[in-house]
């Protein structure tokens, strides 16, 4: 039941990619904002169906703008409020049905591309930047999902401070 404080949205945007983790990271700031709803891949697209207040709609909303990879705006994209509930919504976000499919290389996003460049950063001008949002890299990924472990990082230790960074659940990341 939708109270006359809260709102549906029905986002959509073209999505060639497999990386499964941004459908993980698009729940993360559902999760964050009490959304209702879901996301799925329908062929070419995502598909999110989000219901909440208002508010926490705006900020969902806000911060998927915000943190996505610049890559994913460069298709079709589209959102529109819906008036009719498109089917039961449980409580909480979920990710529904098949998201692996074979990725395409895709642009670091923004907390990389800001790692890169700061030159405060350890990660200023490192060639392989990348996080489980924007990974993916084809010239250095041997399997399917992106994982250190399927990658060319598997023969090289971690410095004390990557290590730390892979192992926090909260960060982007952790595999």
């Amino acid at each position: 039941m939708i109270t006359e404080n809260q709102i549906i949205l029905r986002i959509s945007f073209d999505f060639y990619k497999g990386n499964e983790n941004i459908f993980e990271f698009i729940k993360q700031i559902a999760d964050k904002y009490n959304i209702n709803g879901y996301i799925k891949r329908e062929k070419d697209k995502v598909i999110i169906i989000a219901s909440s207040e208002i508010e926490n709609i705006q900020q969902f909303a806000d911060q998927l703008g915000k943190l996505l990879p610049y890559s994913i705006f460069m298709g079709e994209a589209s959102t529109e409020v819906v008036y009719e509930l498109p089917e039961f919504l449980e409580k909480g976000f979920k990710i529904k049905g098949d998201i692996n499919i074979l990725p395409q290389n895709l642009s670091p996003c923004p907390t990389c591309t800001k790692e890169l460049l700061d030159e405060e950063n350890r990660r200023f001008y490192f060639p392989f930047i990348s996080c489980k949002y924007c990974g993916n890299q084809y010239s250095y990924i041997y399997d399917y999902p992106f994982v250190r472990e399927n990658t060319v990082f598997k023969f090289f230790q971690m410095c004390e401070d990557c290590q730390k960074d892979y192992q926090n659940k909260e960060g982007f990341r952790y595999e």
